[in-house]
């Protein structure tokens, strides 16, 4: 009896101390990064008075920046559907329908594993923007790094 007593009390109890003795499965790594884009004017670095992002994400739009003032650079999550590219409408004039650029975002995509609690995220390789459409706020790209492997380095710089 006394065995049985041992076995249903110090069993339980050394197991428990084991399953706790792991790492815990939270994500302090981060997911995928985001693309941190910086704005120029007239070649010098630049803060827009007021600025408007937007993602296409299929039939829908993402929210990046909602007439955000005076900012100097925003943060555009990427899409990690698969489909190698992703659609930006930027807007100067929160007033106006017609005065907005759209500009594709191109990229090979790349998982890597992180740890069990964040799992797998996906870099980004190979970046290229194709020709900016619309009624230019935005008159060109310049492309700073060609790859996004975390949220630190500028990758794009919009010229307005």
């Amino acid at each position: 009896m006394k065995y049985i007593k041992f076995i249903f009390f110090f069993v339980p109890l050394l197991l428990a101390v084991v399953a706790c003795n792991q790492e815990d499965d939270i994500c302090t790594e981060g997911g995928s990064p985001k693309m941190k884009v910086k704005f120029k004017k007239e070649g010098k670095l630049a803060r827009m008075d007021s600025l408007t992002v937007r993602i296409l994400w299929g039939t829908d739009t993402l929210m990046v920046a909602n007439n955000s003032k005076a900012v100097d650079s925003v943060m555009i999550p990427l899409k990690v559907t698969g489909d190698g590219f992703t659609d930006i409408l930027v807007q100067t004039n929160p007033k106006s329908k017609t005065e907005i650029s759209k500009i594709k975002v191109k990229y090979t995509e790349t998982s890597e594993y992180v740890s069990p609690g964040c799992g797998i995220r996906k870099l980004y390789n190979d970046l290229t923007v194709s020709a900016v459409e619309g009624l230019n706020p935005v008159k060109s790209v310049d492309i700073n790094s060609n790859q996004i492997q975390n949220e630190v380095k500028t990758v794009l710089y919009f010229n307005f």
